[in-house]
């Protein structure tokens, strides 16, 4: 007869569902119910279950661990054995542990995290053996578990992503093959040069206190490798253990030569939260994300069948036998612990006058990585002890700009201390040499704030222009592979809109200081660049800002004068930021694009206030705001609060070839008319039937467009543009007149009598006619139930 069920539960949606198996203490248990996994992948595991889990008995289990499931549903482990990779014994294999009666990973876990029953609290996660409030070591928290989007068939991608079922997830795509040098093993993509539940193949499984090295299951770690808890991983670039075993860099930092850093050094890349050298990583070939095809090896940024450069394919990557500690003198030599690669032999010291840095010999003269000694990284071109090169250092009294040892600094650049800095942009020289920013602050244009302006966001610490950097092209991170520049927010091999390829950035070689007239044509320190010749003065009506000629009415980070950045992403228009108030403003600051739809903002604060309208910038003067659109089939249009809803919060009213019936709030209208006049049309926006112009002589404040017959206030009328005002001979235009009584609503263009007989305008037609709100009690369309429009300026 089975024993009672153990109780443990299976949490589905975890990093290929990293041993995420929360055995509960009781040490009795049941499994989890089965769980959807969201996104647009579809699918799941066996029977509509998650990836890595099978339906046993109507239930989601993982049956690499189940003790009732162990390999295969109701297959059960005896009393006092466990199961560990699909086999029942009483040892935890692959990396896991045991806690209680179950096998579990404490990496991840966050019922034994670092430990067994060590449970992490509530809103915290468990990454990396540690409780926290975020996901270290470049994962990323989804259901609060800590996954690998770039392999995780539950999360494959984004958070809640799943793979259909039979497809894998590799480099963040769900596929049938594994790329980037993994492995397939049932449902994950796999290292079988590190995993060592698959080590050197699939249905290899090391041992209780074994870790897999370079393919093998052992006691040590090989190939220059450092043994951290169960696994071999290299102490230069791994976030969780950088320098050495624990050290956890924090979140948005990256493990560089074992150092933890915002940013990577010795020519490798940013790609996630890892380092890694682009000529030879099969996961991020030529650039992040750019993984190579089953079968295929990275040589030189390029994925093909073969490497070349004298490497040779080594478990799936193109290495050097000569210096690689894992592949020393052929594949799968690895070198012990405490040994280095040196011309092909595994040996205790670098020979050949090279350097033993961790567990590589390098030539410390002309290494990026290593330069002058072991993990110095060259810092960045401006560096006067490496400017253009390893090494290559600048005279006495020199400062490194753009690569090169010069007297002064060029392209608009400050010296501070013995470099060249950009002080609209450097948060330790914002605005000036060491006026360093607060913690948490960016500097942009040359100011420290929390926040990024002039059309720049904030990346890595920085302030960045995602429109033509290509590491953050588009976005944060969204890096541009080699060869490609960013133009516009997008990777390209060629720059548009006029820009020139300098390096791997687009830049305007009209205004670019450190490109004027040309690449690499960088002006003096107290010169700009402007119609691409260094001067020291701006023309065009361009102002000096930065070093650079700007537009003060149009840039957003010197809208109005130097250094006066627009908030949030306002624009700069006519030298002031944010929307302006009407179609009117717009057209009198000269930035009208023609009739379209255009941003206002009534209040010119928040540009977060701004909604859309229609503009008639050619008809009439131009100018026109479209208020309201008039259907002949309903009355929206006299409802004193419009028809502004959830649905249509910042466009209540489009231009509409057959208007629906909507219009603005009373008071919006009013507060966008400041000429106070306003424009009727009966059908077609450009070829109206009739068309008509109202003027209220004692202002537009008192505007009601739910008002009838004698109660509007008093109005005069204009057949025509420019205009030619009319009304009651006993009023006057200066008075105007009121609108029949028991007649039309809003206006209309005959008086109520109040001079004896009544007046009608000169163009009064019975048959053709404009007035708002057809018959006083159906009050459907301008006229005779027609629909038409309203406009104000």
């Amino acid at each position: 007869m089975l024993r009672a069920k153990r109780r443990w539960t299976v949490m589905a949606g975890s990093a290929g569902l990293l041993g995420a198996l929360a055995a509960c203490s009781s040490g009795t248990a049941e499994t989890a119910a089965p769980t959807t996994g969201g996104g647009g992948g579809g699918g799941g595991g066996s029977g509509g279950c998650p990836p890595g889990l099978a339906q046993c008995g109507g239930a989601c289990t993982k049956t690499d661990l189940d003790p009732d499931n162990c390999g295969s549903c109701g297959h059960a482990c005896a009393e006092g054995e466990i199961c560990s990779a699909g086999a029942c014994g009483v040892q935890c294999l692959g990396g896991t542990i045991r806690c209680g009666d179950a096998c579990v990973q404490t990496d991840a876990n966050p019922a034994h995290c670092g430990a067994c029953d060590h449970a992490c609290g509530v809103g915290t996660v468990c990454s990396a053996g540690q409780c926290g409030v975020k996901c270290l070591g470049g994962t990323t928290e989804c259901g609060g578990l800590c996954v690998d989007t770039g392999l995780d068939p539950a999360n494959c991608g984004d958070c809640g992503h799943v793979c259909p079922q039979g497809q894998v997830c590799s480099a963040g795509q769900c596929g049938v093959e594994c790329l980037g040098g993994t492995t397939r093993c049932g449902e994950k993509c796999v290292d079988v040069g590190l995993d060592p539940s698959h080590c050197g193949d699939c249905d290899t499984v090391c041992g209780s206190g074994e870790v897999c090295s370079a393919g093998k299951c052992g006691l040590k770690c090989l190939g220059g490798s450092a043994k951290c808890g169960s696994a071999c991983v290299d102490t230069d670039v791994d976030p969780l253990n950088c320098g050495s075993c624990g050290v956890i860099c924090a979140a948005g930092e990256v493990c560089s030569a074992g150092q933890c850093a915002l940013q990577c050094s010795g020519g490798t890349t940013k790609c996630g939260g890892a380092c890694v050298d682009t000529e030879t990583d099969p996961a991020n070939c030529g650039g992040c994300g750019k993984a190579c095809g089953a079968g295929q090896v990275c040589s030189a940024e390029q994925c093909g069948l073969v490497c070349v450069g004298g490497t040779t394919k080594c478990a799936g990557k193109c290495v050097d036998t000569d210096s690689s500690p894992a592949h020393c003198g052929g594949c799968d030599k690895a070198c012990g612990p405490d040994e280095v690669c040196a011309a092909g032999l595994c040996g205790l010291v670098c020979a050949g006058g090279a350097t033993k840095c961790g567990s590589a010999c390098v030539d410390t003269k002309s290494d990026p990585a290593n330069c002058g000694g072991c993990a110095k990284a060259c810092p960045a071109e401006q560096n006067p002890a490496h400017c253009g090169g390893c090494n290559a250092a600048c005279a006495p009294g020199q400062v490194c700009s753009a690569g090169k040892c010069a007297l002064e600094c060029a392209g608009g650049t400050t010296k501070c201390g013995n470099g060249c800095v950009d002080t609209a942009l450097d948060s330790a020289h914002c605005g000036g040499c060491n006026a360093a920013c607060a913690p948490g602050q960016v500097c942009s244009a040359g100011k420290c704030a929390l926040v990024c302006a002039g059309g720049t966001i904030k990346c890595d610490g920085g302030c960045v222009n995602p429109k033509n950097d290509p590491a953050h092209c588009g976005g944060c991170g969204q890096a541009c592979a080699g060869g490609q520049v960013c133009a516009d927010g997008q990777c390209t091999l060629q720059c548009v809109g006029g820009t020139v390829k300098c390096g791997s950035a687009c830049v305007d070689t009209k205004n670019d200081p450190a490109n004027c007239g040309g690449c690499g044509q960088t002006c003096g320190k107290d010169e700009i660049c402007s119609a691409g010749a260094c001067t020291v003065v701006c023309g065009g009506g361009l102002t000096k800002c930065a070093g650079k000629c700007v537009d003060t009415k149009t840039d957003p980070a010197h809208c109005g004068g130097c250094d006066s950045p627009c908030k949030g992403n306002a624009p700069c228009l006519g030298g002031a930021c944010g929307f302006l108030k009407s179609c009117k403003q717009i057209l009198d600051k000269g930035l009208s694009k023609g009739d379209g739809d255009y941003s206002i903002d009534l209040n010119g604060g928040d540009p977060a206030d701004a909604f859309q309208v229609n503009c008639d910038m050619q008809g009439d003067g131009g100018g026109w705001t479209l208020v309201a659109n008039v259907s002949g089939a309903n009355d929206n249009h006299v409802k004193s609060t419009g028809q502004v809803t959830a649905a249509a919060p910042t466009f209540p009213v489009p231009y509409e070839t057959t208007p629906a019936g909507r219009k603005l709030a009373d008071a919006t209208v009013v507060a966008i008319a400041a000429e106070g006049v306003i424009r009727v049309s009966v059908g077609v926006k450009q070829s109206p039937k009739y068309r008509a112009f109202f003027r209220y002589p004692a202002g537009i404040g008192g505007l009601s467009f739910s008002c009838n017959d004698g109660g509007c206030p008093r109005i005069v009328v204009s057949h025509g543009y420019p205009f030619q005002w009319e009304s009651s001979p006993c009023t006057g235009v200066n008075t105007g007149y009121l609108v029949a009584n028991s007649s039309y609503w809003v206006y209309d263009m005959h008086d109520n009598s109040e001079c004896g007989p009544q007046w009608y305008s000169s163009k009064y037609q019975q048959g053709e006619r404009v007035l708002y709100a057809y018959s006083p009690t159906g009050r459907l369309g301008i006229y005779n139930q027609e629909y038409g429009y309203t406009w104000v300026r």
